[in-house]
């Protein structure tokens, strides 16, 4: 009898083992400062199997969507500027329009332009007399604040009263608030940052070039502070190649290129105006527009 029931109770205790446990949810907290934004599930896993969309994102750069107003985003920190970028660059918010409402330091992390070749930014920005502090853009072929802005057939894309502070460096065009502009204007905009553009490349204060035909800008009431240097090199605008209007800019930093200017580096066919513009920097190389200090055009 006592046989048989052992024999039962074995039979039991199989079973119950064949019988599958759902597994428990855990929540990992990563000791190396990024985020985990989900809960995963382990089945007797030691480590978590990573996120399902890709790397761990940092803390400080996790894009943030702010709140919006009438339609125009109100960005007030660098996690909801991170988050335009991100939207332009994927191709969800070329035409949005933005302000910022509080000066927005970037604390020297790296910095994806917002704008590409591919994606460019096509709305409407403005700082509304806010500083941009801690740039930090490295490698870029479009390197700024903005990549690459270019408006529409029928509007030009607007950037105004922002200014910039950290370092651009860019492999083809850089520029403090832009490194490339077709069909955009610039109003109000200051650059203190130091903006530099590798081999060939072209670098200015605010914008880096501007080069297509049937798409001009304008840069007014502008002024760079901040050492600009590249093949051509300009303390407003490093490469004009279509059509601008520059009118009311300064520029009082150094500004080295083999093609340079304190206002305009390189010039090309070229059909527009500059006018009540003033150079103050001190300009190494060819000459290719005003380059003494004290100059006005």
């Amino acid at each position: 009898m006592k046989k048989r029931m052992l024999a039962w109770l074995l039979v039991l205790v199989m079973a119950l083992g064949m019988v599958p446990v759902p597994a428990m949810a855990q929540e990992y907290a990563p000791t190396d400062g990024t985020a985990i934004d989900r809960v995963y599930q382990t089945e007797g896993d030691t480590e978590p199997p990573g996120p399902i969309d890709g790397a761990l994102t940092p803390f400080s750069l996790t894009p943030t969507e702010p709140a919006q107003a009438e339609g125009v985003y109100q960005i007030s920190s660098k996690e909801e500027l991170a988050w335009l970028a991100q939207e332009v660059n994927e191709g969800r918010g070329g035409s949005y329009h933005a302000v910022l409402t509080h000066d927005i330091d970037l604390e020297n992390e790296p910095w994806t332009p917002i704008g590409d070749y591919y994606k460019k930014f096509q709305g409407s920005f403005d700082g509304q007399g806010h500083t941009v502090s801690g740039l930090n853009v490295s490698g870029a072929e479009y390197a700024g604040l903005f990549g690459y802005v270019q408006g529409s057939s029928s509007e030009q894309a607007v950037i105004q009263n922002v200014v910039v502070q950290g370092s651009v460096n860019g492999t083809s065009d850089a520029g403090g608030i832009a490194g490339r502009a077709d069909r955009a204007s610039f109003a109000n905009c200051g650059s203190e940052a130091a903006v530099q553009a590798a081999g060939s490349g072209n670098a200015g204060g605010i914008v880096g070039r501007q080069h297509t035909y049937g798409a001009p800008i304008t840069i007014t009431g502008c002024y760079n502070a901040g050492p600009v240097s590249g093949s051509r090199a300009g303390g407003i605008i490093g490469s004009i190649g279509g059509e601008a209007d520059i009118s009311s800019c300064y520029n009082t930093g150094e500004i080295t290129g083999s093609n340079s200017g304190g206002i305009r580096g390189h010039l090309g066919s070229f059909i527009g105006n500059i006018s009540g513009c003033y150079n103050a920097g001190a300009v190494t190389g060819s000459s290719s527009g005003p380059i003494q200090p004290s100059t006005t055009v």
